[in-house]
């Protein structure tokens, strides 16, 4: 395995994809024989990605991907298929997205500010991703969390379940990324950068419990390891520049407060969300957030100083 597991939870949700999801893999055959390589030089004026890359079309989103890594292809194009599909419903405007798996090599010579190993979301609609975990991204993901990495199911098809381990973690932030994308497009645009994040990380927390329900304790620990041990991380560096740790723990922080609001509206929170943005056709303010969840208020206090809260 080298993407992340995926399993679908049971209700009306999955019923409504599972046309899609059962002819996944032969639309998915069908859109790389009739891709041709695709030359693909900058991203946003500014990231130089490999000329050939060669492409597949989902039902809702693109990915282009570097030769050799198929595997890795077929499953981030599911996860962005079933993701997008679920969030233009809900917001009801088209999203196109494209997914760019990058080898490290390729990586590097692009320019991305986030290390090898994360997701980065660039340009008008992409966002990269790693090809494949190794080494470094491991050893990385271990001194973040302070710990062994999870474990993953089956046998990995590429490196050792660790180097697997690392992919599947970045693919967890890879999600608040989506929905930082298509909500922000719309829905988010307006409110300030805090409450844009809280709100992607509420939304990407709503979509791992509806579609992945069994890896949310998973998860959960994930992100409260972040929040344990990074502060102690940055304490022990204070001397050098802070950069992707303080990044992590910002979206560990993030991830905490969303959980408060699940705890609090469950699944049903987001259109409720969207709805009430659609219908007062203005921005959620920091009064309005509270107003529907008061139970952040202990939250911000505790956390304003980091998020830059006002």
């Amino acid at each position: 395995m080298s993407g992340a597991e995926f399993s679908l939870g049971d209700g009306g949700r999955a019923d409504r994809l599972g046309f899609m999801l059962a002819s996944f893999t032969a639309a998915m055959a069908l859109a790389l024989l009739s891709s041709a390589m695709q030359p693909v030089n900058t991203v946003d004026g500014r990231y130089h990605l490999p000329e050939n890359m060669l492409a597949a079309q989902g039902e809702e989103a693109m990915v282009r991907f570097v030769p050799g890594t198929l595997d890795r292809a077929s499953h981030l194009l599911r996860r962005l298929d079933v993701l997008v599909m679920d969030l233009r419903a809900r917001i009801k405007t088209p999203t196109p997205l494209i997914g760019l798996i990058l080898s490290r090599r390729h990586w590097e010579e692009a320019g991305f500010e986030l290390p090898y190993g994360l997701p980065v979301l660039i340009g008008a609609g992409s966002i990269a991703v790693p090809a494949e975990g190794d080494e470094t991204t491991a050893r990385r993901w271990k001194t973040w969390l302070g710990t062994d990495l999870p474990p993953v199911a089956g046998v990995p098809m590429v490196g050792t379940a660790e180097h697997a381990s690392s992919l599947v973690l970045a693919d967890v932030l890879l999600q608040r990324a989506v929905c930082a994308f298509v909500l922000g497009r719309v829905t988010f645009t307006g409110s300030e950068q805090w409450i844009q994040a809280l709100l992607s990380q509420f939304a990407a927390y709503t979509l791992f419990s509806l579609y992945e329900p069994t890896r949310v304790p998973e998860i959960e620990m994930v992100y409260q390891r972040l929040l344990q041990n990074l502060p102690v991380l940055l304490a022990i560096e204070r001397d050098r520049p802070p950069g992707v740790e303080r990044w992590l723990l910002r979206e560990a922080q993030y991830f905490e407060g969303a959980s408060l609001m699940y705890g609090q509206v469950g699944a049903k929170g987001l259109d409720r969300l969207i709805k009430k943005v659609r219908k007062e056709k203005r921005a959620i303010t920091r009064e309005t957030l509270l107003e529907l969840h008061p139970e952040l208020e202990p939250w911000l206090v505790e956390v304003s100083e980091d998020l830059g809260v006002s």
